[in-house]
């Protein structure tokens, strides 16, 4: 492999013809190694690794670097152990970019002379700049304490000198000087274009440019946006660069370390007094802007406190402990959620009502959705979608305790949320919902002026299931195969009457014909036929007919008789308990995750093709098509977070004030039990043992310690009580 210069701009190469000679960096000497990084423009703190990797061509040094009895023999010097590179913005191609400009070349300005007058005679300077269009000031640190070991230059630890050039025409115009920035940030290569303040780690990574007055980051007084970007930073690397001083290069002697949460803040004094601050984030009214912003996340995305601190705790990762991000999110991110949703919600039910003030109407949907199945629920959330829309208008939280039982909930919240809609001036026409006999007893007797319709999908699902119970059967096995069929067949029935009932139960009667093989019939005087093309004789021979009569029509018959979501777990799972206020908080975001991406479209490949997906249905034993949809847009997630900021920023919201915090409607009780629940703490407690079987009486007080006890015969078996 042919080795390369890599002095920034240089294309020299390490070939047998090479006028040049390529010299290694000094590894022994810290002091002059770390010289010939900042000559080059390189980070002072690189490893020592890639430092033995790099070469410096013979053209960065001036003759009088080199020891040689042969001038005339290049490839035969030796370079000076006190020897150092040219700056590299005085380079040729800096120097090429100045004589375009009109800058001449003839003499060195009396302030350069004076920055590098503390070099060595081996190493000149290299360059020259027309003193009337660039100015440099370089200022120096305080004399530090004698050394025992004398410096080969004279020199401390800086970057290169940078010139700036008049705007000017006026030749002698005053240039405003620029002192030379010697903070832990600016101690980063040059590099070519504008910004010169940046050097990527490598080339696999994405460089990132900032302007020169964002470059110190001392005492933490430079704020960028909570978004911009974070990395997760081993401790025993962040601390390699509080070694030496930022302002003068000597040890660091003392160093206090500081965390809060995610933030990490770092005091220190060096040997020659000097002290600075360093802080990992920036304060927002005292609270370190990570917590914050890590603590909305979690919310924010649906997941909970336990599962990221889970994840932390292995990881070392330092975050909020539990106390503060509860705290934190009932000031901050639950208000800001109730008050997104709130927004949302009001802009969709004025949306309704001017549709109702031009004489249009609305249809909804509604469901239920209860955090367990059966009779065990403790929250039920109940909601309506704007049928023409597809968005989430109205939403209502109810727990077991307003009501007499789990299943009392259901209809409780669809009460509440109509009465709701109603009174806000929506105009509502039809209300879809599933087949519960207590929304038809409502919606029969205190909403006779709407129409009520069932949701196909709940009865799809309905005959499927009692199509598959039928099908286990050893005499309706023959029924199998048209399951996926009765499902197919109903949609398509609920989808072509045109809202007609009695032309939906002919059509969906007609599954009895089409079993058997029988295509055209009739029925009171009239002559039917299926609505598909017709089949080749081929398809008529393998179809698995039934037989008219036979045990798996009969099953079918029976399955066949008619008697005229909102997507939550991921933000409220349904195995996992939330307090009422927390439900009020994700459920609302699931309503808004919901709405903002409703109008997603089918996906397509960059030459226009639509996407699917080809899964195999276990129940059904075949593979099935579905539609690939485009991602969801999670935008409003940094909304949220930066409302989050903007409410810390007030100064009237303070933290862990229950008055700014959001509270529960309606009077709920903190438990569900219907009795009040024992101090833990009493001198008392009864216990009861259940004994599942039988065995000899306990005939001493030794049997229980001691203590008073009673036994009493239970049905299941005898039943101890005992009063420790």
């Amino acid at each position: 492999m042919v080795r390369t210069c890599d002095y920034p701009d240089c294309t020299n190469k390490d070939v047998a013809l090479s006028p040049h000679t390529f010299q290694r960096f000094p590894v022994a000497d810290v002091a002059l190694r770390r010289l010939w990084l900042i000559a080059l423009g390189f980070n002072v703190n690189t490893k020592l690794a890639k430092i033995k990797k790099l070469r410096v061509c013979s053209a960065h040094f001036s003759d009088d670097d080199y020891v040689s009895s042969c001038p005339g023999q290049r490839k035969q010097r030796v370079l000076k152990s006190t020897a150092v590179p040219a700056p590299w913005a005085c380079t040729p191609v800096v120097m090429a970019a100045a004589a375009q400009s009109g800058c001449s070349t003839d003499s060195i300005p009396d302030e350069v002379d004076h920055a590098f007058s503390g070099l060595p005679q081996s190493t000149p300077l290299k360059c020259r700049f027309d003193h009337e269009h660039l100015k440099l000031v370089l200022t120096s640190p305080p004399k530090t304490v004698p050394k025992t070991k004398p410096s080969t230059s004279g020199t401390y630890l800086a970057l290169p000198p940078t010139c700036e050039q008049s705007q000017s025409g006026n030749r002698s115009s005053t240039v405003a000087s620029e002192k030379l920035d010697t903070s832990m940030s600016s101690i980063e290569a040059p590099c070519v274009g504008d910004d010169c303040t940046f050097l990527p780690l490598s080339s696999e990574c994405t460089s990132t440019r900032s302007s020169s007055s964002d470059v110190s980051i001392v005492g933490a007084e430079r704020r960028g946006d909570w978004s911009e970007r974070k990395w997760i930073v081993n401790e025993s690397a962040l601390m390699e660069l509080f070694t030496t001083c930022h302002t003068c290069g000597v040890s660091i002697t003392d160093k206090k370390i500081t965390s809060c949460g995610s933030k990490i803040k770092i005091e220190w004094t060096c040997l020659n007094h000097h002290t600075g601050v360093w802080q990992s984030c920036p304060d927002v009214r005292g609270i370190p802007e990570n917590n914050l912003v890590s603590s909305a996340a979690i919310i924010f995305t649906g997941t909970t406190q336990n599962e990221i601190a889970e994840w932390a705790d292995l990881l070392n990762l330092q975050l909020p402990k539990k106390t503060s991000y509860y705290s934190l999110q009932s000031t901050y991110m639950i208000p800001v959620i109730h008050k997104a949703y709130t927004d949302m919600q009001e802009k969709n039910i004025a949306e309704l009502q001017e549709a109702a003030s031009h004489g249009g109407h609305t249809d909804i949907g509604g469901d239920a959705r209860s955090d367990s199945p059966g009779y065990s629920a403790k929250y039920t959330c109940y909601s309506f979608m704007d049928d023409a829309t597809k968005k989430i208008i109205m939403s209502d939280l109810i727990q077991v305790s307003e009501t007499t039982s789990s299943p009392a909930m259901e209809s409780v919240g669809f009460r509440r949320g109509l009465d709701r809609l109603l009174d806000s001036g929506v105009s509502v026409d039809v209300v879809t919902t599933d087949r519960a006999p207590s929304i038809r007893k409502i919606m029969r007797e205190s909403y006779p002026e709407l129409r009520h319709q069932f949701d196909p999908w709940h009865v799809a699902k309905g005959v499927k299931k009692k199509a598959t119970a039928a099908a286990r059967k050893k005499e309706n096995r023959d029924l199998q195969p048209w399951i996926k069929s009765l499902g197919n067949h109903f949609w398509w029935s609920c989808s072509s009457c045109g809202g007609d009932e009695k032309e939906l139960r002919r059509r969906w009667t007609s599954i009895l014909y089409h079993v058997c093989g029988v295509h055209r019939w009739e029925e009171n005087g009239q002559e039917y036929r299926c609505y598909h093309d017709d089949l080749s004789d081929d398809q008529q021979i393998r179809k698995k007919w039934l037989k008219k009569g036979s045990a798996a029509w009969n099953a079918l018959k029976a399955v066949g008789t008619l008697k005229c979501s909102t997507a939550l777990l991921k933000y409220a799972e349904k195995r996992r308990h939330f307090t009422y206020v927390s439900m009020q908080a994700r459920l609302p975001l699931s309503v808004i995750d919901h709405n903002l991406n409703v109008d997603r479209q089918q996906d397509r490949t960059q030459s226009g093709k639509e996407k699917y997906h080809v899964i195999y249905s276990k129940q059904s034993k075949q593979w099935v098509v579905r539609k690939l949809y485009e991602s969801t847009s999670q935008d409003f997630r940094k909304e949220l977070v930066q409302q989050v900021i903007q409410r810390r920023i007030d100064k009237s919201v303070r933290l862990g004030d229950p008055a700014f915090h959001i509270h529960p409607p309606v009077s709920i009780p903190t438990n569900i039990a219907p009795t009040p629940k024992p101090n833990k703490d009493h001198q008392t407690c009864r216990t009861n043992f259940i004994l599942t079987k039988t065995g000899p009486e306990l005939g001493s007080q030794d049997a229980v310690g001691g203590k008073s006890w009673s036994m009493h015969h239970t049905a299941y078996g005898e039943a101890i009580e005992i009063h420790v």
